[in-house]
């Protein structure tokens, strides 16, 4: 009797059947780190991590990794292939330039685009179906402009930006314009750089030039190493602050060499790196099954999010494809290990940024702030 009516459901009018949803993660599939901002590789084996649990589970759903490239051109020409394959979404980039020209094209096609980490507004700005995990860069220069003034309090602060960098161009001219607002007698100099500029020492001479007693720093995290080391060489007593493009891993620490006390490091990561609550039991159980040659980090934590929050949207709404299957995902009650995810009206995550500093030739978590 019950192979009758499950045949009947099918052939009744007006009666749908969800249909398998199928995901495309794209991610820079090699073993290099992409823009010192983590692997490709780990986020891809997170998502299929947690698609193939889902599977196990009953949950009908399927995951196919697409390698984006490395070029802004070959991200849009995989970007055109996930939408002629017919997928229902679109799962990852991890920086800011990748996810600003995979969104044009998935926006384009009307696909559902969700993005882990990255934080440029340019991602997700006048897209529908475009969702982020973590906070944007208006959210982290705000914060970050606060912190600055009431509790690092400065006196002259230098501006270190990649002009020819989306994220990083952004987030330093926005972190200047924050910190005017905050205080407009702080003495500001801002250092724009573009790709290809190899002069460091070149340009650390130029900054101690204006006697800075804080640098804010959006840029990659083996230029910050080098600034660190330089510092220290030089004896220089001062902040360095640092954005979310901090990785923070054994390489990074190698570079910066033995913890400087003279030097006090801030940076902002995603995630405290704490495993809590059943979430945290679920991430550790995944990524020791199917990851555990790749080290846990800020990229498969929001890796992580994104794909389980994506799988509960699709539990509970099994139908919703397109605008609703987005609208839908921002509407979920979800706390993940990089926070709960709380959607403003302008679809932006209203997530604290979580502080980190070095000590002791390692990194410590700090402080959540918001």
């Amino acid at each position: 009797m019950k192979w009758v009516g499950f045949i009947l459901l099918l052939i009744l009018p007006g009666v749908t059947m969800a249909k398998t949803l199928r995901i495309a993660a794209l991610y820079s599939l090699n073993n290099r780190g992409h823009e010192n901002f983590g692997y490709g590789i780990e986020a891809a084996c997170i998502t299929n991590a947690v698609v193939e649990d889902a599977r196990q589970n009953g949950l009908s759903i399927s995951v196919e990794s697409f390698d984006l490239g490395p070029t802004p051109i070959s991200t849009a020409d995989t970007a055109r292939k996930i939408v002629d394959g017919k997928f229902d979404v679109a799962l990852g980039t991890l920086v800011s330039s990748e996810a600003i020209v995979a969104s044009r094209v998935f926006e384009a096609a009307k696909l559902p685009f969700i993005v882990p980490t990255a934080t440029n507004p340019e991602v997700t700005e006048g897209k529908h179906l475009v969702a982020r995990i973590p906070f944007s860069d208006m959210r982290q220069a705000e914060l970050l402009s606060k912190l600055t003034v009431h509790e690092l309090k400065p006196k002259v602060v230098a501006i270190l930006r990649n002009a020819s960098n989306p994220y990083s161009d952004y987030l330093g001219r926005t972190f200047r314009r924050d910190l005017e607002k905050e205080r407009p007698d702080l003495k500001i100099y801002d250092f724009p750089v573009v790709d290809g500029f190899d002069d460091q020492h070149a340009l650390v001479s130029s900054v101690l030039a204006v006697k800075p007693d804080l640098i804010f720093a959006p840029i990659l995290q083996a230029t910050i190493a080098y600034l660190y080391s330089e510092l220290t060489r030089l004896n220089v007593k001062m902040t360095i602050l640092g954005s979310d493009i901090v990785e923070s891993d054994v390489n990074f620490l190698q570079v910066l060499g033995r913890t400087n006390p003279a030097i006090r490091f801030v940076f902002v990561q995603h995630w405290n790196r704490r495993y809590e609550g059943e979430i945290g039991a679920t991430y550790r159980r995944l990524h020791d099954k199917y990851c555990s040659q790749y080290p846990s980090s800020m990229v498969t934590a929001a890796v992580f999010d994104a794909t389980m929050l994506l799988l509960e949207t699709v539990k509970k709404y099994p139908m919703a494809r397109r605008q609703s299957l987005i609208d839908d995902f921002k509407r979920m009650k979800f706390t993940g290990l990089t926070g709960p995810m709380i959607y403003d009206q302008s679809g932006n995550v209203l997530k604290p940024l979580q502080l980190f500093t070095v000590r002791e030739n390692k990194t410590v978590f700090w402080r959540s702030y918001q």
